[in-house]
């Protein structure tokens, strides 16, 4: 059956969707349920087989999986979209405090020479990874990108770091940015690591002219 055509296909599904559940939460509805039943309950219901299967059976219906904590499924995207509503109205309406930038940065990782050794020390300190690994990270781009998709949350600390560093030295005092809503996401080619933000400015001339001739 391995050399069917769709074989990888429905495998990598069967993956995936395990993997999708064993990071989601599950969450019950109680209502119209004894609020005293516990696990034990149910589990001690053994003596009438016919009482512990409705039981269980009610449970399950009543069970519902949220996938919302889990980057990159529908359900993140949503619950993402909604929160980014809900700052942006806030920070609109209740702070007076628009959005006036839209602002991407990314890391040219192949002449980014300290994650390479940041990488590789990292990797050196894992006991289930081989040295030669560690060692070609440094040397070999394949390797090196292959450590970048597969370690993000080094990657991932690495830009925050540099990011912080840009918008201070850079963002704030140039263009007066002073709050932001921003997110990190990883692509398959250069760039690999790179943010997104929307930014508010305060006190930037050149904005403020800019949003009063549209206002005309």
């Amino acid at each position: 059956p391995s050399s069917h055509p769709t074989f990888s296909l429905v495998l990598y599904n069967h993956k995936m969707r395990n993997s999708l559940q064993s990071q989601g939460r599950f969450t019950i509805n109680t209502s119209d349920i004894d609020p005293t039943i516990t696990l034990d309950t149910i589990r001690n219901a053994r003596g009438d087989d016919n009482a512990l299967q409705i039981a269980t059976e009610d449970l399950l219906k009543r069970a519902h999986m949220h996938a919302s904590n889990v980057p990159g499924t529908m359900p993140y995207w949503k619950s993402t979209q909604y929160e980014f509503k809900a700052i942006n109205f806030f920070n609109s309406y209740i702070k007076k405090r628009d959005i006036s930038l839209f602002h991407t940065g990314s890391l040219a990782e192949y002449h980014e020479y300290p994650l390479r050794h940041l990488l590789y020390k990292y990797t050196t300190a894992l006991s289930h990874v081989d040295e030669e690994y560690s060692l070609s990270i440094l040397n070999d781009d394949s390797v090196f990108m292959n450590a970048v998709q597969k370690y993000k949350n080094i990657v991932t600390h690495y830009l925050a770091s540099k990011m912080e560093l840009w918008m201070g030295l850079f963002m704030k005092p140039v263009y007066k940015v002073d709050h932001g809503v921003l997110t990190k996401e990883f692509a398959k080619t250069r760039g690999a690591i790179h943010f997104h933000s929307l930014l508010g400015q305060v006190g930037n001339e050149c904005s403020t002219k800019l949003n009063e001739n549209l206002q005309r």
